[in-house]
């Protein structure tokens, strides 16, 4: 397979943050257990939080090569962070955008432009087009 400019575009921004950012830092997240605060915003701010919606909901518009692509060159620098981008592309994402209201949808990209932007918690960058608060989550949470 021959890839397109794009997604070979996509492939090395993924590697450059993986290993400048994740790479180094993955053995002491594992130990942890935990994250750093921003790094969910930083991987949105790429453009890898929402890859393959499209751009008028706030996504990357991204073709399925270039998501997966980008999810290997992430799991090369941290394995249970490329997870997460994952199960936010898609459990995440996918079921507001195939099945969700165009309400539901505004409401989404909102959340999600101002997660991004606003540099807030991870929990509040798993609100824009796939994201959603979970249950029982209280507002100053």
């Amino acid at each position: 397979m021959i890839l397109s400019e794009e997604q070979l575009l996509v492939q090395e921004s993924a590697r450059k943050f993986a290993q400048a950012r994740l790479a180094p830092h993955s053995a002491e997240w594992e130990q942890k257990a935990a994250f750093p605060p921003g790094i969910f915003q930083e991987l949105g701010a790429l453009g890898f939080m929402g890859m393959t919606v499209p751009t008028e909901w706030g996504g990357a518009g991204a073709d399925n090569v270039a998501y997966s692509l980008a999810l290997q060159e992430i799991a090369a620098g941290d394995g249970a962070l490329a997870t997460v981008v994952s199960g936010h592309n898609s459990v995440g994402v996918m079921p507001i955008l195939n099945y969700g209201t165009e309400v539901q949808k505004q409401r989404s990209k909102r959340q999600h432009e101002l997660s991004v932007t606003n540099k807030q918690t991870c929990i509040d960058c798993h609100k824009g087009i796939a994201h959603t608060k979970p249950k029982g989550m209280k507002e100053e949470d």
